[in-house]
């Protein structure tokens, strides 16, 4: 783009990853700026002014979504972790058994809020003798 009285002209460079940069330069002249980030240029009617805005670094919007990206994907692999340990050892043994992956019992309990009863129920396996009695405990408790 060039200024009114044509001393003045500005022009942009935009590579394909990264920043761009905005430049403001005299035709005839050495005087040469330059705005990082900005865009869209235009002058005043006496040429002396320049105005421009300034943009988002593209850098710095990659670095903070790599960043979060980052985060989930380590949020992910800790969970899985945590999950791992969830399932009692008889479950473990009966997915083992039957050749399925642990993954399918974390992701009823995970995905469609199954409880580890109806995980037990699905793979066939009783309740464990402790649990019976004090599920047996409470209805007791509750009648009385």
């Amino acid at each position: 783009t060039y200024s009114h009285d044509g001393k003045w002209m500005a022009y942009s460079i935009k590579p394909r990853v990264g920043d761009g940069v905005l430049y403001v330069q005299e035709v005839d002249g050495t005087k040469k700026y330059e705005v990082p980030l900005g865009t869209s240029v235009s002058f005043s009617n006496d040429s002396k002014l320049a105005f421009y805005k300034i943009g988002k670094s593209s850098e710095e919007e990659r670095r903070k979504k790599l960043k979060k990206l980052h985060a989930k994907k380590e949020e992910k692999e800790g969970g899985e972790e945590e999950n791992s340990e969830e399932l009692p050892p008889d479950v473990k043994e009966a997915l083992k058994e039957r050749g399925m992956p642990e993954r399918m019992a974390k992701r009823m309990i995970e995905q469609r809020g199954s409880s580890m009863a109806e995980v037990r129920s699905f793979l066939g396996i009783p309740e464990p003798e402790e649990k019976k009695e004090e599920v047996e405990g409470e209805k007791n408790r509750k009648n009385k």
